[in-house]
């Protein structure tokens, strides 16, 4: 987790987090605080909490910036690319309903684009699936998104980067948790379209909570979720229904190194 924030009276990094400078800060008290180590998802509320008490003890403030954000990295090194596919295809579906839970100038903010603000993240996707070329996930131009991707060839991890710079702790566990459901529900069925055809046989409020849980109810009382769900699945088909999953492409520029 990386919490950026940009304020006054901001403390010494606790006990396993540091405290770095961020250059797309620009106040004049910020700082970004990281994990010095990836916990487990059980463990993470107890390090923010560390992490809280640091900002309660010296009286810190948080600024309501639009600079500052909170970023969660969820380690997918043991997915394999079918399954890192169909993660990203379901978050695609959920984007909109998941930014919506964050402060609302996080939508459209050019520091975490939502795919339907920027389409050119789904066909960088595309063209890394279709042509068996996972490097492109290194792209930069793709790295400002609501779902980052950039972090998959240099952490091993998909980034979130929707959630606004926020004391209330309780808020990043319970991102950070949603955004991990994604990753366990993406290891139940055996690839991005048959996750897809689950959803249009369970109608998209059954599909929402077996994958969210407990959290479904998040999303679900969204006046616009259905709506937004139904915008954010042509999205997703881009990507589900791009090539045969766990067979080879028979694309004339397939290279030889076959991934998937």
């Amino acid at each position: 987790v990386e919490i950026e924030v940009e304020g006054k009276n901001l403390p010494r990094a606790p006990e396993g987090w540091r405290a770095e400078i961020d250059g797309s800060l620009k106040a004049a008290e910020a700082l970004e605080f990281v994990m010095t180590n990836p916990v487990p998802v059980e463990e993470l509320g107890k390090a923010l909490k560390e992490l809280g008490q640091a900002f309660k003890k010296n009286k810190a403030v948080f600024d309501n910036s639009y600079r500052a954000g909170i970023h969660v990295h969820v380690n997918v090194q043991e997915l394999s690319m079918i399954e890192l596919a169909t993660m990203i295809s379901t978050y695609f579906v959920f984007e909109t309903s998941l930014v919506n839970t964050c402060n609302p100038f996080r939508r459209g903010n050019h520091f975490c684009l939502r795919a339907k603000d920027a389409g050119y993240q789904v066909r960088k996707l595309q063209e890394a699936f279709v042509y068996n070329r996972p490097q492109l996930f290194g792209d930069e131009d793709i790295r400002y998104a609501s779902m980052n991707v950039c972090s998959v060839p240099k952490y091993g991890s998909v980034e979130f980067r929707s959630l606004e710079s926020t004391p209330d702790f309780k808020k990043v566990s319970q991102f950070a948790e949603m955004h991990y459901n994604l990753k366990k529900f993406a290891t139940t069925v055996a690839s991005p379209d048959k996750a897809l055809h689950l959803l249009q046989q369970e109608g998209v409020g059954a599909f929402c909570k077996r994958v969210f849980g407990e959290y479904s109810d998040i999303l679900l009382q969204q006046p616009s979720f259905y709506q937004d769900c139904e915008a954010g699945l042509e999205l997703a088909e881009d990507l589900a229904f791009c090539r045969p999953w766990g067979v080879r492409s028979l694309d004339i520029f397939a290279l030889d190194k076959e991934v998937f």
